[in-house]
């Protein structure tokens, strides 16, 4: 969990729901539907480039096999540092740029005539939570990251809805495609 595998689940998931939107969504505005999957595609790349999840493994691995403290030393010290380079800079900034993509998608539903309003303001109310709660997490001289993990989590109830609305729409999109008749010979 520390390394968001979960994440990674979630993101390669995210690629065709994101480019069945911006099909969907082009009429509506196309360029502000082509920013936010630019920038979703910037913020998912540089999570799936910072991910040191499969480092810590190849650590762990080399971690048990080692004879002696000093090596355990050290490999505990490297898998320390991988973890703090992966939840401080990149995942945050993955973070924030994905999140920000999200609620360029979801404004640009309200324009359109394919989606609700109610998935719009979903989407809308999950992905400023997320935006949010990185922003308050990282005031200075203020004791808000309690305030920031309680804006992250209670993002992911409208997310969840936004996603299962998103889903359902495009499903009875797909339904509603005129199939061109096959010639059985």
């Amino acid at each position: 969990m520390d390394f968001d595998l979960l994440g990674i689940v979630i993101y390669i998931l995210l690629v065709p729901t994101l480019l069945a939107l911006y099909v969907v969504l082009r009429r509506a505005s196309a360029s502000f539907t082509a920013i936010g999957t630019v920038f979703f595609f910037v913020g998912i790349t540089v999570y799936f480039a910072s991910n040191t999840s499969f480092c810590m493994l190849y650590l762990s691995d080399q971690y048990v096999a080692a004879t002696t403290d000093v090596q355990r030393s050290m490999f505990l010290a490297a898998g320390q540092a991988m973890f703090t380079i992966f939840n401080v800079t990149a995942f945050e900034f993955s973070y924030v740029v994905v999140s920000a993509a999200l609620l360029i998608v979801a404004v640009v539903m309200l324009r359109s005539t394919i989606f609700s309003r109610t998935t719009a303001y979903a989407g809308i109310l999950a992905n400023a939570l997320a935006v949010g709660s990185i922003a308050v997490g990282s005031i200075p001289l203020i004791f808000i990251p309690t305030i920031s993990v309680f804006l992250s989590l209670f993002s992911i109830v409208p997310l969840l809805i936004w996603f299962a609305l998103i889903g359902r729409r495009l499903f009875q999109l797909g339904r509603n495609v005129p199939r061109e008749e096959v010639n059985p010979n």
